[in-house]
């Protein structure tokens, strides 16, 4: 089943009183994109930078390291995600989970953001602000829900916020 936009926010609990539908991602697909930081507040924003994991990386994520096969966290981390974040200096980046076989597991996101912010050289709250993810799928909310949370704990062990 694919939400819309107010579908997936009211899954989020967030207010949709002023929230209109829209059915097109600008890339011609046609299906409902929602853009969500980390910390799950809806971003209206055109000009994002776009990772279509599916397509770009592998429609079937998993483990963490190369010896967990070609498409782990490492390797979407630093071979994709890293360098985007680098050369978008500072503007959003969506990774859009749409097309995916099944929910990126609990160890892929922990190997993808936990690290993040040190391999990006960039305070965890800044890899809040400009990191989004976007999805039509209500189970990729949970997504959102670990990388914040693997997000933070860097922060924390940094002390840093």
């Amino acid at each position: 089943m694919v939400l819309n936009e107010v579908d997936s926010l009211n899954m989020l609990g967030k207010n949709t009183s002023k929230v209109t539908d829209y059915t097109s991602d600008g890339l011609g697909e046609g299906r409902p994109w929602l853009f969500v930081d980390l910390e799950g507040n809806r971003v209206d924003e055109e000009d994002v930078e776009i990772i279509d994991m599916a397509k770009e990386f592998s429609s079937a994520p998993k483990g963490v390291g190369p010896e967990d096969g070609e498409f782990n966290a490492q390797s979407f981390r630093q071979g994709i995600l890293v360098p985007r974040l680098r050369d978008a200096d500072g503007e959003r980046v969506a990774i859009v989970l749409d097309g995916l076989n099944y929910p990126p597991s609990a160890a892929f996101l922990e190997g993808v953001f936990g690290p993040l912010a040190v391999e990006a050289r960039m305070a965890p709250k800044d890899v809040l602000k400009c990191l989004l993810l976007s999805y039509s799928s209500p189970v990729d909310a949970d997504t959102r829900r670990l990388a914040f949370r693997y997000v933070m704990n860097v922060a924390k062990a940094m002390n840093v916020r």
